[in-house]
Parts: C-alpha cells; sequence; structure tokens
C-alpha cells in the first residue's frame, strides 16, 4: 500500500492547456496538378527544383487543450509560412499581366531563380496521444484544416553577366496569386521528431489567370523538431 501510495504522488500532472511558442517547421513546395507531379501544357514552365524549393514556418503559438484523458486534444496556433518555388527552367514572370505571362530566356544560366511568397497561418487540428506522460516514447497523429493569408510576394533571379559579374534582379508583384488560401493539414510523430504535410484547397493562382488551361494547388510537407 505504501509503494502505491509513493506511485501516485511521483506522477506527473498533465495540464489542461499546454502552449508551445517558437517552433519551426523545415520542408519542400510541391505543386500538383490533377493531383500529379507532373505539370503538363503552359504549367510545365513552373516545374521546380525540389532540392532549392524549400519552405520553413515559424510557429508564433500552439496551444494543445485536453478534451479526453489528454489523449485526444484540440490544436489550434499562429504561424508565418515561407515559400520558396524555384524554378527548373529559365523563366521570368510578368508583371500586372493577366493571365500570367511567363518569358523564356535560355541564353541565360540563372543561379537562382524563384518565386517567393509568405503567409499568415492559422490551423485548427485534432490530436491523438498514445502517452501524454512519456512524450518521448509517444505516438502522435493530427488533422484538420487551415486557412492562410498572404502578407508578400516577389520573384528573385541571380545570374553571371557577359563581364562575369553577378546580377540580381528582384521583382515584386501579385503575379495573379491567390491572397486566401484554406486546405488541410496532418502530422504523424514519435518522441520528438514530427512529420508533417499541408495541401492547398485553393488553387495557387486565381480562376483563369494562371497559366493558361492548369489548376495548380500547393503541397507543403516536412519535418518538425520538438524541443
Amino acid at each position: 500500500e505504501d509503494r502505491k501510495k509513493d506511485e501516485k504522488k511521483t506522477i506527473k500532472k498533465l495540464s489542461n492547456v499546454k502552449t508551445r511558442w517558437g517552433m519551426v517547421d523545415l520542408g519542400v513546395n510541391t505543386l500538383l496538378q490533377d493531383g500529379s507531379l507532373n505539370l503538363q501544357g503552359d504549367a510545365n514552365a513552373l516545374s521546380l527544383n525540389y532540392g532549392k524549393s524549400l519552405d520553413w514556418n515559424l510557429h508564433v503559438f500552439r496551444q494543445r487543450i485536453n478534451l479526453i484523458d489528454h489523449k485526444i486534444n484540440f490544436i489550434y496556433g499562429m504561424s508565418f509560412d515561407f515559400n520558396n518555388y524555384n524554378f527548373s527552367e529559365p523563366i521570368t514572370l510578368q508583371r500586372n499581366t493577366s493571365p500570367l505571362a511567363i518569358a523564356f530566356n535560355d541564353t541565360i544560366e540563372y543561379k537562382k531563380n524563384k518565386l517567393y511568397t509568405s503567409f499568415l497561418t492559422i490551423p485548427v487540428m485534432l490530436n491523438f496521444e498514445s502517452n501524454p506522460r512519456k512524450s518521448s516514447r509517444s505516438f502522435r497523429a493530427s488533422a484538420g484544416a487551415y486557412v492562410g493569408l498572404m502578407l508578400a510576394s516577389r520573384t528573385k533571379q541571380c545570374y553571371k553577366d557577359e563581364e562575369g559579374d553577378l546580377q540580381t534582379q528582384i521583382s515584386r508583384d501579385d503575379f495573379n496569386l491567390n491572397k486566401f488560401r484554406y486546405g488541410l493539414v496532418g502530422q504523424i510523430g514519435v518522441g520528438f521528431i514530427n512529420f508533417w504535410a499541408n495541401y492547398s484547397l485553393v488553387p495557387m493562382f486565381e480562376t483563369n489567370k494562371g497559366p493558361s488551361g492548369a489548376d495548380l494547388y500547393p503541397l507543403n510537407m516536412g519535418i518538425t523538431l520538438i524541443g
């Protein structure tokens, strides 16, 4: 009886509300056309170099609220999502064109040729935690939705001119991108590692204002390290 009493005393009391600050996600940006990564038609001009199309999220905060025995939880938060779409083709997105005009110039070898966007996002999810008292051994899975508002967009191109000097061109425009997004978000992890994915249900470009005849949907995925 004494041993059981001592064990009860050592059981960790879990808070019904847990908040994390300043977490960072690292991942890659992709674009889907009809559910495929292989872009067809005019959309093929936007094919990506995935090794350089990096995505990272800065979570201002993420809060978890206990619903059932700390194993079923409600999660919400706020984060900044920074996307880099690095093009594999020597293209230039033209400003103030509708639909979006794309120029090719295969005489230039770009060191960097990317579209950058940033979003303010708010995710809401239901979470399952198998072992809430020992997070280092716990399996977790979360699923839900998110909404996002675009904060900025621009292109950046770096190349060497005929004299061998490095040149940088930055062009600021909305490029007919949808400024409001919503979509699905999912996470799965064990211990201190989480894998995540965000899929937009809203096309990347406004209706009939992107590459001709193509609806492209952003899919971002990566890893979170939890301290």
